[in-house]
């Protein structure tokens, strides 16, 4: 548990450092993801940048009933370090459209 909310809490800190005006979230009080909400960017957008990249991640209508279009991304973190998680960030952050 403690290990997770480490993770959980770096994660949260990197987004907030390195993306602070394009993301918000709440920070959960247990599980293994977070779900961020994008500002002013297509997320199907996103996460086709990402990949070009390298950094492989849902849009959040994937993980709707209906599969509609939703201005989210889920981000696991229970399974990578620290640094890995700084690194999924930097990623993410180069992969925004500007």
């Amino acid at each position: 548990r403690r290990l997770n909310a480490a993770r959980r809490d770096h994660l949260a800190r990197e987004l907030s450092r390195l993306l602070p005006s394009e993301v918000s979230f709440r920070v959960p009080g247990g599980g293994i993801s977070l779900w961020v909400t994008l500002h002013g960017v297509d997320p199907d957008r996103l996460v086709e940048a990402a990949a070009a990249r390298r950094l492989f991640l849902r849009a959040g209508r994937y993980f709707s009933f209906e599969g509609l279009a939703s201005p989210h991304l889920r981000l696991g973190f229970a399974h990578l370090d620290e640094s890995e998680l700084t690194q999924v960030v930097e990623q993410l952050a180069a992969s925004w459209p500007r």
